[in-house]
């Protein structure tokens, strides 16, 4: 396994709890990008995504080869009223949610870091790639996050 995707995964929640003391208020509801959740959005988004990648990664574990269906992110938001989600509270409900999947984690064997899941849209999936993955989504979004910082400059972001 590779040295940094543990602390990484463990470190992210801290991360986003740091840029989200820098954000202002009036900005959560913004977009940097028409094609991009608000802020408010995307840390709901975290907070309702990190049990779905934990499921998939113990479906994985539990029934090796089991399918993972995909879901749309947009649709999902709606569905779970992203709107209405308070930011700090998500960022509380991530963090938990991080430290049961790094407590998960830690209990796999090495064996288990390679069982599968076939997701419908990215196909096999190890353990081991879906963390990868979680990782990688951490990532993407803090570089989002921290657009949100400060005060919005009148024509730029």
């Amino acid at each position: 396994m590779h040295p940094y995707l543990m602390p990484g995964l463990t470190l992210s929640p801290a991360a986003f709890e740091r840029i989200a003391a820098h954000v202002p208020e009036k900005r959560y509801d913004e977009h940097t990008d028409p094609d991009r959740f608000s802020f408010r959005f995307a840390m709901a988004h975290l907070a309702d995504w990190e049990p779905i990648f934990l499921q998939r990664i113990q479906a994985g574990v539990d029934n090796p080869g089991s399918n993972a269906e995909g879901y749309d992110e947009a649709q999902r938001a709606t569905d779970q009223n992203y709107e209405s989600w308070d930011v700090k509270e998500s960022l509380h409900i991530f963090a938990e949610a991080r430290a049961h999947t790094i407590r998960y984690l830690e209990t796999l064997s090495d064996e288990q870091w390679q069982s599968t899941v076939v997701h419908s849209e990215k196909g096999p999936l190890t353990a081991y790639d879906q963390a990868n993955m979680l990782l990688g989504h951490d990532i993407y979004h803090l570089e989002h996050a921290t657009q949100f910082m400060g005060a919005k400059t009148a024509g730029t972001w």
